[in-house]
């Protein structure tokens, strides 16, 4: 939340001043040198320990006592200091500060958010003052198998009675507390009548596999491209390697599909779903106005883009344009049919268009 690429570190220690081999004295230290570093500068909020540079975002506490208690299982750590000096390994890849998706401006001050720990024997008296004192929010942290334990559900029933709006999400199995799905490594057949995201990984693996072999950004797009036809969001996993490094391939794909997307966005972005949503490879999103409509042309690895793309039932309402170049493309209807010629010089990479309906 803070709008600065100045850097914000936080600092603390594990033993007190009077013991042996105190550790708050060099941790302030240390503190101090990476704030005033030129090489901090962009990298957001740090937890600076034992000499070591973490990210607030993905930092986690290991141990109750050691010094080195504070680490990044899942992403490794930034940086380190040595002889007053700062060493970064890696950036930040996640928002922050400046690019923050927060903004706390307006608000005077956060809503209470409350977090319940599931565990044998469960008392729900523990949850009922979180409903009885105006708490915005309810963390569940469930056991085992995403399991709740029973005695729980009653008033987990209650408080959606008095907060209409609340959301729970069940990772591991379907439950009548969940309210969307998320399944994986694949995509429904068809449209769902409720919320879901596809968890899919960009090589075979959640986890780092070294020389693994990665989907193509077009094949990241075309799934994308089906998944918000569909009415889904796309959960898309990518494994860094045991010191928390994002491979170069990796790098690249994102950066492909990530300048599709600055093309190509609002076929994608806030779009809802229409009734007829596919048409052999194109697929179509919706805008919320109720007369726009996208059309994706999903291009497999090694194909070119064809000359002309057809489709029937969504029959445009006056000119058809290609998004990444913002022209118009010629468009005629025969027998139902729609037939787009697209204009030369296009990439070998999905084609979105944009068009108004009839209605």
């Amino acid at each position: 939340t803070v709008k600065s690429d100045k850097p914000v570190v936080l600092v603390g220690a594990m033993r007190p001043s009077t013991a042996i081999s105190a550790d708050g004295p060099l941790n302030l230290y240390n503190a101090v040198v990476t704030a005033m570093a030129p090489e901090s500068k962009g990298k957001g909020v740090l937890v600076v320990m034992n000499g070591i540079i973490l990210g607030a975002e993905s930092v986690t506490k290991m141990n109750t006592t050691s010094v080195q208690t504070f680490q990044a299982p899942n992403s490794g750590a930034l940086g380190y200091l040595f002889n007053s000096k700062v060493f970064y390994n890696q950036t930040p890849v996640k928002k922050h500060t400046t690019q923050s998706v927060f903004d706390v401006t307006k608000l005077d001050k956060l809503p209470k958010v409350g977090i319940v720990y599931s565990h044998s024997n469960i008392n729900p008296d523990m949850v009922e003052p979180m409903l009885k004192n105006d708490y915005k929010g309810i963390i569940h942290a469930g056991v085992g198998n995403g399991n709740i334990h029973k005695d729980v559900f009653p008033v987990l029933e209650k408080a959606r009675k008095q907060h209409p709006g609340l959301i729970s999400v069940d990772r591991s199995i379907r439950g009548k507390n969940e309210n969307y799905q998320t399944p994986e490594r694949g995509i429904p057949a068809t449209q769902l009548d409720y919320p879901w995201e596809s968890c899919i990984t960009l090589s075979h693996d959640w986890g780092w596999v070294p020389n693994a072999p990665y989907k193509s950004p077009q094949t990241v797009v075309n799934l994308l491209a089906e998944i918000c036809a569909k009415g889904g969001c796309f959960l898309l996993g990518v494994g860094p390697t045991a010191d928390g490094i994002i491979e170069q391939p990796i790098v690249e794909r994102l950066h492909e599909v990530g300048n599709w997307l600055r093309q190509n966005g609002q076929a994608i972005y806030n779009t809802r779903i229409t009734p007829h949503y596919n048409d052999g490879k194109v697929w179509f999103t919706a805008d919320k106005d109720g007369e726009t409509l996208y059309a994706i042309y999903t291009v497999a690895d090694g194909e070119t883009v064809p000359e002309t793309i057809e489709w029937t039932v969504n029959i445009p309402k006056g000119k058809v344009k290609v998004l990444n170049i913002n022209k118009n493309a010629k468009t005629k209807v025969k027998d139902g049919k729609v037939i787009v010629t697209l204009p030369k010089g296009l990439k070998n990479e999905p084609i979105a268009m944009q068009f108004k309906i009839k209605k």
